[in-house]
């Protein structure tokens, strides 16, 4: 008797992907309403005190799709809404690197119209972040974290890449006496995953 039932699982979790792939259609970046992304990204302080010091984050992103496309010309966009964990946030400071948390509860993202492949996006976000020491050094642990993002993505239907140019933002928006602040410049690499 365990026989029977223990072929009868295996030949149905083996049939089972088979038939949800025949009633799910092919998700991508035009036709899927969810987005899964993880990202790396690296960048270079451009002045302030962190003149010349790398930034280096790991995150993970949810993202809606709140708009669909009304033609194939370039300007026609898909809006979407998203929101960003990144628990890897690592500043190499002079005093030491600081290792924090950052979370940003609002993204937005207009996703171009595709050409052979490609997708221009442009994108927008609005974080705050928490960081084991002050970072940068002598101001404080908290910060907030605006910033921008052009670049393109290389489609390849359910799954696809992407690259972009970063503008990051850091400070504490004077909450604390010394708000120096940071800008840096760099570069976010992703994969995403479309969802129904």
């Amino acid at each position: 008797m365990k026989l029977p039932c223990a072929l009868l699982l295996i030949a149905s979790s083996a049939i089972a992907p088979a038939c949800a792939a025949q009633t799910i259609p092919n998700m991508n970046a035009d036709t899927s309403s969810h987005e899964v992304e993880i990202y790396a990204g690296g960048d270079v302080g451009t002045d302030g005190v962190g003149t010349r010091i790398p930034n280096w984050n790991l995150g993970v992103r949810y993202g809606w799709m709140l708009t669909d496309r009304h033609n194939e010309r370039f300007y026609s966009t898909r809006f979407e809404y998203a929101m960003d964990v990144v628990p890897v946030f690592m500043n190499f400071q002079r005093n030491g690197p600081s290792y924090g948390v950052e979370f940003d509860p609002v993204v937005l993202k207009w996703n171009a119209s595709p050409h052979r492949g490609l997708q221009p996006f442009l994108e927008i976000s609005f974080g705050i972040a928490e960081s084991n020491i002050r970072t940068p050094p002598a101001t404080s642990r908290f910060n907030f974290t605006p910033n921008a993002t052009g670049g393109v993505r290389i489609l390849r239907g359910r799954y696809d890449w992407s690259i972009g140019i970063r503008y990051f933002h850091f400070s504490n928006a004077d909450l604390e006496p010394n708000n120096p602040g940071d800008n840096s410049v760099g570069i976010r690499i992703a994969v995403s995953k479309w969802l129904k």
